[in-house]
């Protein structure tokens, strides 16, 4: 039970770490500073760009992810999409209040790429730990 709870989060840690890391690499080849003073500077910006949307892909996924997971676990399902569906809503389902809240309304482009982005997390996490859900047990 202990193995297969350090898989789990393990495989969580590297889902959000892959998914942060491609979300800062975009961000920072959307913005392309034209100020860089070098190839280490980018590098540097590279780095902590996606060291911040890591942790923040991390902090904000944590709870859906372990709904997810318990609900995988519980009842052994080891189907691809449920793992690719839940990492791609989790970025749509979190974005629902600022939808229908009092502000804009407005779709926002990126919501697409970072529901893709969630979708490929999730079947990342599936290739590493959910392909076996339910041996918890």
């Amino acid at each position: 039970m202990a193995s297969r709870l350090g898989k789990v989060t393990v495989a969580f840690l590297v889902s959000a770490f892959v998914a942060g890391a491609v979300l800062g690499l975009l961000t920072f080849m959307l913005a392309a500073p034209s100020n860089l003073s070098g190839p280490l500077d980018g590098a540097l910006r590279i780095v902590s760009l996606a060291a911040l949307a890591t942790l923040v892909v991390g902090a904000i996924a944590v709870l859906p992810a372990i709904m997810a997971i318990v609900l995988a676990e519980w009842f052994t399902i080891r189907h691809p999409i449920y793992f690719a569906a839940w990492g791609g809503l989790v970025p749509l389902l979190l974005y629902l209040p600022v939808l229908f809240g009092d502000g804009d309304r407005s779709f926002p482009r990126g919501l697409g790429v970072i529901c893709v982005i969630g979708l490929f997390a999730g079947l990342l996490y599936w290739r590493l730990a959910g392909r076996n859900s339910g041996k918890m047990r």
